[in-house]
């Protein structure tokens, strides 16, 4: 059944492990935040449509955290 989800590989594990470039948060359908320097899992995501703003994490990743452990519940609708 087609439920309207296209899922997205991470492209390099390197950046999903060291610089937790899968560590995102969705403001809304089709627009993220993530880590700047994740490039290849910017560009996988930019290539199936979704916006990406990326920003300096660059400190909060010394302690293993990212965007995604930074933010709270997003109220939606």
């Amino acid at each position: 059944m087609n439920r309207g989800y296209n899922i997205i590989d991470a492209p390099d594990q390197d950046e999903a492990r060291f610089s937790l470039g899968l560590n995102i948060v969705a403001l809304r359908p089709g627009l993220v935040i993530q880590a700047q320097g994740n490039p290849q899992t910017k560009a996988a995501l930019e290539k199936n449509g979704v916006q990406v703003i990326s920003l300096d994490f660059d400190e909060i990743l010394k302690g293993w955290g990212s965007v995604h452990c930074c933010s709270a519940t997003l109220a939606r609708g």
